[in-house]
């Protein structure tokens, strides 16, 4: 059971850069091109999360999804394993919250009392990302819809070559509708590979449900949610005793610490 743990971890390593540059490029894709005002291409998205450890020959998958409004308020999150969870980002509301639906936990960032405007972050032709770090290829069609092509360029000082493609769908307010990341060793050889592939689009307004945020569900810090999830998933696959073994890493105490810290200065009135 230490197997699966431990093949989290190592890969937490090697696409935490490349997955928050993925969230960057969709959380923005909420604005249209010009970044004049929100996305009026409501959408609802289900894809296929894939990792695979070339090397070791393994890998595993998540269903996931993402839902955009036309409002631009956004949720995604996991959609085919228990306990599901998902986050909703509601710039007219001005909240960003984690939920747990199957433990009736919430975590709520509420900007509401503040000054808080969405970022607007404007694209250029052919949904072309903010920064210099894209290279533009081509355009191929995903699930019928056009996509613009982009390779993002491996972070300055990166112990690992990661090379990223990143798909962007003009038709959908330029989303991010695919993403392949590719993790090489120093002889250029593919050790991980990153994926997420698109298995349905539904063009219309999503599913209300995605985006409550219910009223009975008990607030919690943010260590207190993750904690929950984490050891929720750890009995349905080891049960009570695997929870009792489990350590917590160092780095994700850490982690926790400073979400929490940013909550309660929200809380509090302060905003950092």
């Amino acid at each position: 059971m230490k197997r699966w743990k431990d093949r989290l971890v190592r890969i937490g390593k090697g696409v935490t850069a490349c997955v928050a540059a993925g969230a960057l490029i969709s959380a923005s894709g909420s604005r249209s091109q010009s970044g004049s005002g929100p996305n009026r291409s409501p959408f609802t998205m289900q894809y296929i999360q894939t990792v695979t450890n070339v090397t070791r020959g393994t890998s595993f998958a998540l269903d996931m999804f993402w839902a955009v409004r036309s409002d631009g308020a956004r949720a995604f999150g996991l959609a085919g394993i228990s306990p599901r969870r998902r986050t909703v980002v509601d710039p007219v509301q001005k909240i960003y919250a984690h939920l747990s639906d199957a433990y009736r936990l919430k975590s709520t960032y509420d900007y509401r009392n503040y000054p808080v405007t969405p970022r607007r972050i404007p694209y250029g032709a052919k949904c072309y990302p903010p920064g210099n770090e894209f290279l533009y290829v081509g355009d191929d069609v995903i699930l019928g819809y056009r996509a613009h092509h982009y390779i993002m360029k491996p972070f300055p000082g990166s112990s690992e070559n990661q090379e990223s493609h990143y798909w962007l769908a003009p038709d959908l307010g330029c989303y991010k509708i695919q993403h392949v990341m590719y993790v090489r060793d120093e002889n250029g050889a593919i050790t991980n590979v990153f994926e997420e592939k698109p298995a349905k689009i539904t063009k219309d307004e999503p599913d209300p449900a995605l985006f409550a945020v219910p009223a009975d569900y008990r607030e919690v810090r943010p260590s207190e949610f993750e904690r929950a999830l984490l050891y929720g998933m750890i009995q349905q696959r080891e049960g009570y005793e695997g929870v009792g073994r489990h350590i917590i890493p160092e780095s994700t105490l850490k982690g926790w610490a400073i979400a929490d810290e940013k909550y309660d200065n929200i809380q509090k009135g302060k905003i950092k």
